[in-house]
């Protein structure tokens, strides 16, 4: 599935824009499409990652997912890298059985 930058722009994991205060400085290198029953989400910051995690994923007791909640906690606190946080949370979407896209 291939999608225009504009269309990747237009979706958040809630459905709404980013604001400006939540990419700063916490964006991922990656942007990362994640199917999760049958919807895609967007997530290109560490606090759409949490907001995935918590609210959508619907298996939340994997070791990969909450490693990917502490990871991504740790990197709004700067206590990590976003190359780190992004790569648990691709693995917490693959432990889960979840499609996902990596998009520049």
């Amino acid at each position: 599935m291939r999608l225009k930058r504009s269309t990747l722009d237009d979706m958040t994991t809630s459905g709404k824009k980013s604001s400006p205060a939540t990419a700063s400085g916490l964006r991922f290198p990656k942007t990362i499409l994640v199917q999760v029953e049958g919807r895609w989400h967007v997530v290109g910051t560490a606090d759409e990652a949490l907001q995935c995690l918590r609210n959508v994923f619907p298996d939340r007791n994997g070791p990969s997912h909450r490693r990917a909640v502490d990871t991504c906690a740790a990197l709004l606190q700067g206590n990590t890298t976003a190359e780190g946080a992004q790569a648990t949370f691709i693995v917490a979407a693959m432990e889960g059985g979840h499609p996902f896209e990596v998009h520049d």
